[in-house]
Order: structure tokens, then sequence, then C-alpha cells
């Protein structure tokens, strides 16, 4: 059984993958809808008039009638009804990207119990991420989605959130909830540093990944203009 798929392979797969273009090859119409955007018929319910906004420069779509949304790695698993890791070997033989598996994929079947954590655990992370996106430290990335035709509001309806540039601000306030740090590091919301957990996101913009029962169970996040030296990845997605 082949294992993980490497975080940066993913990422390589949602960069070079076009969502505009991933949703016209799936049979999806689409036109201007001003600000870079573009519209059409939302494949995911029947409709007459097209509320499926796909934003290309952010590689996100929405659709303000079911609330459907994600990156091209959702639309693709929703779409064709794949697991996540069949979305990313589907779009990486499309755009010819060389996947690299690790031993000792993510495990399968978690306890009821533990899932009800891990949700409410991204839960209290994306309320964290929406809160920060009205900070001051934040403004580059007001400025950011604004060049890009997202206002406020479309920010709130995308759910678009913003994490501060700390190792462990979020790490702290979700322990300060009550979340255990194996908790964090499981569900993709911290990473294991040198000197204990640390923030997987740092001065991004975000936005949530959602099951198809609308909860919250992971994120997407794009760098925002920062040092040119900085040479972390433009996308990160929480892993399996």
């Amino acid at each position: 059984m082949a294992g993980r798929i490497r975080d940066d392979d993913v990422r390589v797969v949602r960069e070079r993958s076009p969502i505009a273009d991933v949703v016209v090859e799936a049979g999806v119409a689409l036109r201007s809808a001003g600000g870079g955007r573009l519209k059409g018929l939302c494949p995911f319910h029947e409709e007459k008039s097209p509320s499926f906004n796909v934003n290309p420069a952010v590689g996100y779509y929405m659709c303000f009638g079911c609330g459907e949304s994600g990156d091209v790695i959702s639309f693709v698993t929703k779409h064709e009804q794949l697991s996540f890791v069949e979305a990313i070997e589907h779009l990486a033989r499309r755009y010819g990207v060389e996947l690299h598996y690790e031993q000792g994929g993510s495990a399968v079947g978690r306890t009821g119990g533990q899932r009800t954590r891990l949700i409410a655990a991204h839960k209290a992370a994306h309320a964290f991420f929406e809160d920060n996106l009205r900070s001051p430290e934040a403004a580059v990335g007001r400025q950011f989605l604004a060049e890009r035709g997202f206002d406020q509001a479309a920010a709130a309806t995308y759910g678009v959130g913003f994490a501060p540039q700390g190792w462990d601000l979020l790490v702290n306030h979700l322990r300060a909830q009550g979340f255990s740090t194996e908790e964090l590091i499981t569900g993709g919301i911290a990473s294991q540093g040198r000197s204990g957990a640390i923030d997987r996101f740092r001065y991004r913009l975000v936005w949530p990944i959602r099951d198809i029962s609308g909860e919250v169970i992971g994120f997407g996040a794009r760098k925002l203009p920062t040092d040119p030296k900085d040479d972390s990845p433009k996308y990160l997605n929480s892993p399996e």
C-alpha cells in the first residue's frame, strides 16, 4: 500500500492545476464576473442563474447558492467523487507532476471521539483566523484580497482568514481552550518544531476546507508578499 503523499508534491499539484481550467474541463461554462473572477452554473446543484464563482488568482471556488467551496483539489474530490489522495493523483497525471510517497500513511478510521475533538479544534482555529483578518497586521492580506476583487463581504462569505506571523500564537490560543498538543499536531493545525509545537500556517491568507456535511476539516493557505528571500511554498494545505 502506498504511503502518504509528500506535502511538497501536494503543493506542486495545487500550483500547477489552474482551477479555472479544471472547472471548465468538468463541463462548467465560465464567464467574467468582474474583478478577475469568473462565474457559471454550479455543478453541485441545479440552478438557472449562475451563482458558482471561481477566483483564479486565489485558486478558490465558491457557490453562493449551495455553499460548496474549496480549492482545486477539493473541487476534483467533490465533482469526481474521489478521495483526497485519488484527486491529487488525478491532477498529477493531468498536469505532469511526479508524486513521491512516504511510508506510514495517515491512519484510517479515527474514533468518533477523536474526530469530534479535531472538528472542534478546526472550528476554533477557523474563528481565530477570521478574527485575525481584521487585525492591523492583516492589512497586507486585506489589500491582497481587494486587488483581486474580494471585498470584506466576499471574504466573510468564503470564510477567508489570516494566520499571523508568530510561531505559536494559534497553538497557545487553542491550548488555552483545552486542546492538547497531540490533538493539534494530529489535526494538522500545528507542526512539531525543535522546541515544541508551532503553528503550521504563519503570515498567510487561510480558507477552510469542509467535508460533505460542512464541517471544517482542514485549511488551504496562500503566502503573502514578504521578504523576497523567503523560499517557503506559495500554497500550503493541511496534511491528509
